[in-house]
């Protein structure tokens, strides 16, 4: 613990006296520059719970430090590269030892290499994050609205906390106008224990739309497990930006996974309402809900084991972003969830500090 406080510490400081000698811009800026961008991403929780009664307590570590980094740039005009590294954790050893798996996070979240056609069509191998319809998934990982043991959220899905999205296969992506493009992937299945020795493949179809009110996704993933039979995920998220100042979000999934005795079934919806008055904060509700259960890849709550089949959570999260670019934010979360007899509350801050060559 104490050896995984002073590297994030380090981190923190590192990058901090980078940026004092650095005209870097804001990590949502976009560079002119066609060449490399290096971005660093320090993160640390705090993460104080309060029981409610006398349930199952969830798994909550009180400090929770992370560290990202992102890679990406064009080579030429037509070859473009994306490497996302998670190298800090509140167990950073089992990212290393997870190294080359298709079933647990490592320190490679994604390592991939695209080659862009003129014509809109691009075609790209290495590491992706599965193309699933919510906006959820869409997020990246340093933007989740607290992180506790483990890298869980304790504003996210089930789905998000428990599936493998990141994995190595093929690409393919294709712009059908200026506003819609559709993604299809053969990535290795997360059933697998080792992405090419496992020889187990997920197959996916997405189709995502973005206008300037607001945007929308659907897909379908066909993930291969060790039975030969597929479970099948089909999810769709729709967003709406509204008054300048609200966004609304909504997704929803429906998991099915075929066992020999009978298909499990797993559903989840969820819902966001996001305010942002100002470039410096924002506050965003949040409710879900969720119901079944998939033994196989242990996705949903167990009823059978004494865990609630419905399960319903919700709270609140705000960012505040103090200095004259969003490069230092500060982030808190309040949420309850009925899987557990506790209140959550999560205090933190993430620096974004940008590279470019």
């Amino acid at each position: 613990m104490k050896r995984t406080t002073l590297i994030a510490l380090c981190a923190w400081l590192s990058a901090m006296a980078l940026q004092a000698q650095s005209d870097a811009s804001s990590h949502e800026q976009e560079s002119d520059d066609e060449g490399l961008q290096l971005t660093i991403i320090p993160r640390v929780d705090i993460n104080p719970s309060f029981s409610t009664g006398n349930g199952e307590s969830a798994d909550n570590n009180l400090f929770t430090p992370t560290l990202y980094t992102v890679f990406e740039g064009n080579i030429g005009k037509h070859v473009s590269f994306y490497l996302s590294n998670h190298w800090l954790t509140y167990h950073p050893e089992d990212l290393y030892h997870n190294t080359f798996h298709s079933d647990l996070p490592s320190w490679v979240d994604q390592a991939n290499v695209n080659y862009n056609f003129d014509c809109g069509l691009s075609v790209g191998l290495g590491k992706y994050a599965t193309a699933y319809g919510i906006y959820e998934e869409d997020a990246d990982d340093w933007d989740a609205h607290s992180i506790i043991g483990g890298g869980g959220s304790i504003l996210a899905s089930g789905f998000w906390n428990s599936m493998m999205v990141y994995e190595w296969g093929l690409n393919v992506g294709y712009d059908l106008d200026d506003n819609t493009s559709l993604t299809g992937q053969v990535l290795a299945s997360p059933y697998g224990e080792k992405p090419f020795d496992s020889k187990m493949y997920s197959y996916g179809l997405q189709l995502s739309s973005e206008y300037e009110t607001g945007g929308s996704m659907l897909a379908g993933q066909l993930l291969e497990m060790p039975s030969g039979k597929f479970a099948k995920v089909l999810s769709a998220g729709t967003q709406y930006l509204f008054n300048n100042n609200f966004d609304l979000t909504i997704d929803a999934l429906a998991y099915w996974e075929p066992n020999e005795d009978k298909t499990h079934k797993f559903y989840q919806a969820q819902a966001s309402l996001t305010y942002t008055p100002s470039d410096k904060f924002s506050i965003m509700g949040r409710l879900g809900y969720e119901n079944g259960f998939a033994p196989e890849y242990g996705i949903g709550y167990d009823e059978e084991a004494g865990c609630k089949k419905n399960t319903i959570y919700g709270g609140v999260s705000a960012n505040y972003y103090p200095l004259n670019n969003q490069d230092l934010r500060i982030h808190g979360t309040a949420a309850l969830h009925n899987q557990w007899d506790e209140a959550w509350l999560s205090f933190g801050a993430t620096y974004f500090f940008n590279l470019f060559k």
